[in-house]
């Protein structure tokens, strides 16, 4: 997935738009205290890495992070006349708050600069063995496939060992869908969206017979959605409009 980069000294007056599989976000400052705000990466490390070139692509000097990666949330930066704060909170208000009364707090004449909302990091994947499949969900590519793997064998009670994931977990899968073929042979797959998924179902299951699609039907017992990202409160939109670019 491409880096969504916000540059902290310009306006964040839109809404993260889109499905957005995993979502990380951290914070750099220069030396004159402007934020730049890097969000929806894939990990808490990129998402540090992100922000401090964005500083440095700028320019700036003292390129240095603020605050620690995080994720599902509103993050604000306040800044004043020789200081700024960020505030990450899941309430757009309370970050803006906690954000103007930090820099209160070491300045004057405070106001917000920079504020986005992050969707959230779901990675998901399938892992498989010849009695189970089951789902994992992290906020890393590690995480899911672990989890993905202890749920296989928690439940595979004869080919435990078997057990592996299936799919990469850098496609962010939001859908899974199963296609059957006329002799009960089924295909699963899965992508950002229910379409993508059921295309890529019926093509895999396709292949097992000769390309002809009208051999394979989808199975709506495994029409799967997982990993909804969480969408901005509305309050984001209040916080969004309070934004004072330099």
């Amino acid at each position: 997935m491409k880096a969504n980069l916000v540059k902290g000294f310009f306006a964040a007056t839109a809404m993260l738009a889109g499905v957005h599989a995993h979502a990380w976000e951290a914070t750099a400052t220069d030396s004159i205290n402007k934020p730049y705000i890097a969000y929806n990466i894939a990990s808490p490390k990129e998402a540090q890495f992100e922000a401090l070139k964005l500083c440095a692509d700028a320019g700036r000097s003292e390129c240095h992070l603020v605050g620690k990666p995080v994720d599902k949330t509103a993050i604000v930066f306040a800044r004043g006349d020789s200081a700024g704060t960020s505030a990450a909170k899941a309430d757009p208000m309370t970050a803006a708050s906690v954000a103007l009364a930090g820099c209160s707090r070491l300045t004057t004449h405070c106001r917000i600069v920079a504020a986005v909302w992050d969707e959230g990091a779901t990675w998901t994947v399938m892992a498989k063995s010849p009695e189970y499949f089951a789902f994992g969900q992290g906020s890393t590519p590690e995480e899911a496939d672990a989890a993905g793997l202890a749920d296989c064998r928690k439940n595979s009670k004869t080919s435990a060992s078997s057990c592996k994931v299936i799919d990469s977990p850098g496609e962010g899968h939001r859908y899974f869908v199963r296609v059957v073929g006329t002799n009960g042979t089924g295909t699963f797959a899965g992508a950002s969206t229910k379409e993508a998924a059921t295309e890529l179902a019926i093509a895999g299951c396709a292949k097992k017979y000769g390309g002809d699609k009208s051999s394979c039907t989808i199975d709506p017992k495994f029409g799967i959605e997982v990993g909804t990202p969480t969408s901005a409160p509305e309050s984001m939109k209040k916080v969004t409009a309070m934004v004072q670019p330099d």
